[in-house]
């Protein structure tokens, strides 16, 4: 019997999605198959936004931050492009990378006509992408990129031939650069760790996650066997509604994964991301006030040139982020002799994960300065300006607390109590329950409401919402929702 579009498709050893849900399962199964059009047209606007400047030179166009070719290219690149993928990564996962990215889809696409090779493991070494996002974010600000055209072209073009070379090399319809090499996979596999929409299987394995070469994920995620969002490009082939395999779209509270990393399969290189955005954010901050970029560069015996700014952007990233490990060592240290059914290592995770809200918000404010920029020279003043980055800045410390509070939070409480927020266990890839009859105790929009209410801080109260009472259970609802897991 065929499900209609409001209702899920038979039991396939979980429960049913709900009717968004699935209504989003459709939708990505039915764009599949024209998705190649949708990537060509963004590979087109990529090369146009890129080139533009290049050919047409310093063409006036108009004024303030549209005054030229180059500058709304930068504008579109930094200032409109990247905060707009950071933002909706942190809401639907990497969904950008693997409906739209024209990188990646070119990456794919020589995968297919290509050699075909093996991914080497030094390709595969789990250190790349950070020491990638580390170079490109070092020439970034040394070239100032946001701003010279010339630089931007090499920059991004540079990243392109190295994207299609490597799926000309290896893989066969896989994406082995965006998987091991991409400078931005680690920002949006982190910011895909805090999303509110994730990925699941309808029949999971209990044995962790697993990569494979031999699976239609392009990324190598073994599906039955996925627990983390992170390698997850969002790109749909694995979605079936009507099938019993592959997997399914599934709504969480904002943080779930990170709240229960240590069954997501915590990784040292992504705690040192973190740390090294910080770096990068702070270099920034500092060349932009009076003389201290000199003072600093004169201390350490550096000149003048794009050597000596990259070398001192290297040294103040790797400087930050030595402090704040050595920091986080010391807090585990302490925690594990207060709390010793945890190894101290245990407890580094936990808390260096905490800080991604923090990390992400540093990278909008240096990597998305053109677009703060831009609206100054549009006329809205310096203050609306100030509390918009206050406002960013104050929610991310707000969030970073809440993970942190999940962090103390007893052992049991959190790693497998439900999450009373929002009804699911706080945990990635766990088992659902095969009663059904257990799970069907609240109506999908009422999860959403708890997500959105629940925000990433827990400032709103959802029990004042009518029909929803302070133990989240909608009263008023007929339709079966999301489920918890048991």
């Amino acid at each position: 019997m065929t499900a209609s579009p409001d209702q899920a498709p038979p039991s396939t050893g979980r429960p049913p999605a709900g009717p968004i849900a699935f209504r989003i399962e459709r939708l990505l199964h039915l764009i599949g198959p024209h998705l190649v059009k949708l990537q060509v047209l963004m590979l087109v606007l990529f090369l146009i936004v890129l080139l533009a400047p290049l050919m047409l030179g310093d063409v006036a166009v108009g004024s303030g931050p549209f005054a030229d070719i180059g500058a709304i290219s930068g504008l579109l690149l930094w200032g409109v492009w990247l905060p707009l993928v950071l933002v909706t990564a942190a809401l639907a996962g990497r969904a950008w990378c693997g409906l739209l990215c024209p990188m990646g889809a070119a990456s794919e696409w020589m995968s297919r006509i290509g050699l075909q090779r093996p991914t080497p493991n030094w390709l595969k070494w789990s250190g790349l992408p950070l020491a990638s996002f580390l170079v490109v974010s070092v020439l970034n600000e040394a070239t100032g990129a946001d701003d010279n055209p010339v630089a931007l072209a090499i920059l991004f073009g540079a990243l392109f031939f190295a994207a299609i070379t490597v799926g000309f090399l290896f893989g066969r319809n896989k994406r082995a650069w965006c998987r091991h090499a991409c400078p931005v996979g680690l920002t949006l596999g982190m910011s895909a760790r805090l999303s509110a929409v994730t990925l699941e299987p309808k029949t999971p394995r209990p044995d962790g996650e697993h990569y494979s070469e031999k699976t239609i994920c392009p990324t190598m995620i073994d599906l039955k066997r996925k627990t983390e969002s992170r390698h997850c490009l969002v790109c749909a082939k694995c979605i079936a509604p009507q099938a019993r395999g592959g997997l399914s779209v599934a709504f969480r509270r904002l943080g779930t994964e990170i709240r229960a990393v240590a069954s997501t399969n915590p990784s040292l290189v992504e705690v040192l991301f973190l740390f090294s955005a910080i770096g990068i954010a702070a270099g920034v901050m500092l060349e932009d006030l009076p003389g201290a970029e000199e003072r600093i560069m004169g201390v350490l015996g550096l000149g003048d040139g794009l050597l000596a700014t990259a070398a001192y952007f290297a040294i103040v990233t790797v400087a930050t982020a030595a402090v704040l490990s050595a920091t986080t060592v010391l807090a585990a240290l302490g925690m594990a002799a207060v709390r010793p059914g945890r190894r101290w290592q245990a407890w580094f995770y936990r808390f260096g994960y905490a800080i991604a809200p923090l990390s992400l918000a540093a990278l909008i404010f240096c990597m998305c300065a053109v677009a703060f920029e831009a609206l100054a020279a549009l006329g809205v003043p310096a203050g609306a300006i100030l509390a918009v980055k206050g406002v960013i800045l104050l929610a991310a410390l707000a969030w970073c607390s809440s993970l942190v509070r999940g962090t103390l939070a007893p052992r049991a409480a959190a790693d497998a109590a439900p999450d009373p927020a929002c009804g699911v266990q706080a945990g990635s890839g766990a088992e659902y329950a095969s009663d059904q009859h257990r799970s069907l105790v609240r109506s999908e929009a009422t999860q959403l409401t708890r997500i959105l209410g629940s925000g990433p801080c827990g400032l709103v109260d959802c029990s004042i919402l009518p029909g929803i009472g302070a133990s989240g259970r909608n009263r008023g609802s007929s339709h079966p929702g999301l489920h918890p897991k048991s």
